[in-house]
């Protein structure tokens, strides 16, 4: 049984498309037989449309004969009727990357990797020289296909299954209800198919690996490599596929020069409309929201200086011994809980937490809650990208906006800086770029909001909710680098606390109006969650001009922990949590802060290693994460706060944000494992202080008011 193909939209690349078929063979690779299939011979064979034999007229590149020397592979190929020959250095073998891409020492070595070949000259092609690697035709595709996605695919036709294809797409895979085997994009899965399994590549790699060599082996004698014919004949694809069984690893080979992968600076009109933006943002704001525009800037202007001028960013290196960490319990859950509900007014709403891990679990489970959804997603956002994921995302919600009603709010200046920005990959022959927003609304029923950035200050907030009865929140927008490249947490909720959500977007939606501060006031939102026996208190705290609950209620934290305090975030500029912990740190209390190797902004990059010198200098364990983290989370004895704010000066007092936190001990010690002390455990404690540098002092200054 063959993939079905859906007609791609127009913005979607061939390449992407033929994935659905080549995909589908690709994932020969990983699947298990009852009985290995024998070398296949070099003859004509009934294939899908998507790929072809090797005695075919394609332009598909086809491996006629392979070797392999110290550090290269060779590989004849015909393509076009003519021969030539290509060739690829393992020094150039990246783990799980393509070459262009940066390559971090906790890379899985197990991971499928990608590289790219380079022309050979024909007087250097000498096969006499090394190995032979035997070449597999189209064929043997073919005929494992079947079994192969049979045993990746659920057989009750409710469920599918996601396979994330390195990084560059995920792929559904589901029986139709005349019980065919279909692979497609996943935003394009059937609505009624709800998502079971998610894989990665390189997790069905691994396990498959030894029923391959079984399956490609002739006679007694296993080979050592082999090299696979894909037929992919798209731009940037992957033609062949090379196994090192040694290594048990699967290594994709690409057919693009390495300066065609890299991407295309956006133009300078995209500075224009920044400007224009934040023209019209300050005029908007007059109109629409008069009270919230005008506390903002008195806000701004003096927790800035207050900011500043605070003893606290002086913090000196302290001189007399760090005490030892002393064992003793944490705080009074129940009497942090009441004193919270002392500070923010109002008890917590009951509710229920599930974590998900990045976006290989994030956005499966948001693709398959908006494809079922029945009445309603409301999407609130600071950065919608213009890359090639969300342009995909964006196809989504227009197919669903025909049946249910979508709304979808941005932080302007998030967004269109977002676009100015280079991406750091996108799939080669994508042809994303350009006005989101516009092909978001274009020919659909979506309603899209762009909120503006009166004084440079922004809306941060990440918050879905989905037919009023589900929500997540936490610190992924909308991209590429979110789904596949960093470290992140969203978090689903049920419950009463999705109507405190849902009542926080509705009124921020109504204040995109004129007049929109008065009418939102006169907004009512009915709650319509009832509360069930296996709910628990979540917390929502906010950033806003009026209030600055996340900022007060995690100063309290800190002074109340009594045991540890894990603190995990990617911009950590503020002088008064950091005079806090070394106080907690003082007091016996075990302090660890996670920063990141690098953010996404060279200036806090630097504000992060100033910190972390005076934390180290104070007791407090700092841990470097191998690659980008954009986890913003801290627990306090028992008591755990997560969600969009930053440890900055702009999320913690100006900027609109959005944290969950809760006491509930499974939830917390959940957290605990799966994220605090497994990043520990994959980060590199550091030791000594980072090498000081003449514009530090700027630095600080700078990163007080960011």
């Amino acid at each position: 049984m063959h993939p079905h193909i859906l007609t791609p939209p127009a913005f979607l690349p061939m390449r992407f498309w033929f994935s659905t078929g080549f995909c589908a063979l690709l994932l020969g690779l990983l699947g298990s037989c009852s009985t290995p299939s024998p070398r296949p011979e070099v003859v004509r064979v009934e294939v899908p449309a998507v790929v072809r034999d090797l005695d075919s007229d394609s332009l598909a590149p086809i491996a006629q004969a392979a070797y392999l020397e110290t550090g290269t592979l060779n590989i004849e190929v015909r393509s076009d009727g003519t021969i030539h020959y290509q060739t690829v250095s393992t020094d150039r073998i990246l783990f799980g990357k393509s070459e262009t891409r940066p390559v971090l020492p906790s890379d899985n070595a197990e991971a499928p990797a990608i590289a790219v070949m380079d022309s050979l000259p024909a007087q250097n092609w000498d096969p006499e020289t090394g190995l032979d690697v035997p070449v597999f035709d189209l064929a043997y595709w073919q005929r494992i296909l079947d079994s192969v996605q049979a045993s990746i695919t659920p057989t009750d036709r409710r469920y599918g299954s996601v396979v994330n294809v390195l990084d560059e797409q995920d792929l559904f895979h589901y029986y139709d209800e005349f019980g065919t085997l279909r692979t497609v994009p996943l935003v394009f899965k059937p609505d009624a198919v709800r998502v079971k399994d998610t894989y990665r590549l390189d997790q069905v790699v691994a396990q498959s690996m030894p029923r391959v060599r079984q399956m490609v082996t002739e006679g007694d004698d296993p080979p050592l490599y082999a090299l696979l014919n894909t037929g992919d004949e798209s731009e940037g694809g992957y033609p062949f596929v090379f196994l090192d069984f040694g290594q048990q690893r699967a290594f994709f080979l690409r057919s693009m020069a390495e300066e065609q992968l890299q991407t295309e600076v956006l133009p300078m009109s995209t500075t224009i409309e920044t400007a224009g933006h934040l023209t019209t943002s300050h005029v908007r704001v007059i109109v629409e929201q008069p009270v919230s525009a005008l506390t903002r800037l008195f806000t701004l202007a003096t927790r800035s200086t207050s900011n500043m001028l605070d003893p606290r960013g002086r913090l000196p290196i302290a001189q007399e011994p760090v005490p030892s960490v002393v064992d003793r319990p944490g705080m009074d859950l129940d009497k942090w809980e009441a004193r919270l509900d002392e500070m923010t007014g109002q008890p917590a709403p009951k509710g229920h937490i599930t974590t998900l891990i990045d976006g290989e679990e994030f956005f499966p489970r948001l693709i398959d809650s908006i494809s079922g959804a029945k009445d309603s997603l409301r999407l609130r956002t600071y950065i919608f990208d213009n890359d090639d994921y969300a342009f995909t995302f964006a196809e989504l919600l227009k197919r669903r906006s025909t049946d249910i009603d979508i709304r979808v709010m941005v932080d302007g200046l998030g967004t269109i800086s977002a676009a100015a920005a280079q991406p750091e990959y996108q799939p080669p022959g994508t042809t994303a770029g350009g006005p989101v927003l516009e092909y978001l609304t274009s020919d659909s029923n979506v309603e899209v909001r762009m909120l503006a950035n009166p004084w440079l200050t922004g809306d941060h907030t990440k918050s879905i909710i989905v037919d009023d009865r589900i929500a997540f929140v936490g610190g992924m927008n909308i991209g590429r680098e979110y789904r596949y490249e960093w470290h992140d947490l969203m978090f689903e909720l049920s419950g009463p606390v999705v109507d405190v959500l849902r009542k926080d977007f509705d009124k921020t939606w109504t204040r995109q109006r004129p007049l929109g501060d008065f009418l939102a006031m006169l907004k009512i939102v009915r709650p319509v969650n009832p509360e069930t026996d296996d709910m628990y208190p979540v917390r929502v705290l906010t950033t806003s001009p009026k209030d600055t609950q996340i900022l007060k209620a995690q100063i309290a934290a800190i002074r109340a922990s009594q045991q540890r305090i894990y603190i995990q975030n990617a911009y950590f500029t503020s002088d008064a949590i950091l005079y806090e912990l070394v106080m907690a740190r003082r007091r016996g209390v075990d302090v660890r802060v996670i920063l990141p190797l690098r953010s996404d902004f060279g200036l806090i990059d630097r504000a992060n290693a100033i910190a972390a010198n005076k934390m180290i200098a104070n007791g407090i364990r700092v841990f470097i994460y191998p690659k980008m983290s954009h986890v913003k989370g801290a627990i306090y004895d028992g008591w755990a706060c997560l969600g969009s704010a930053n440890f900055d000066a702009l999320s913690l007092q100006v900027n609109q944000e959005l944290n969950i936190a809760t006491s509930h001990p499974p939830f917390v010690e959940d957290l605990m494992q799966r994220v605090f002390l497994a990043d520990m455990e994959n980060s590199v404690e550091l030791t000594e202080p980072f090498p000081s540098q003449w514009h530090d002092f700027l630095t600080g200054l700078i990163a007080d008011i960011l």
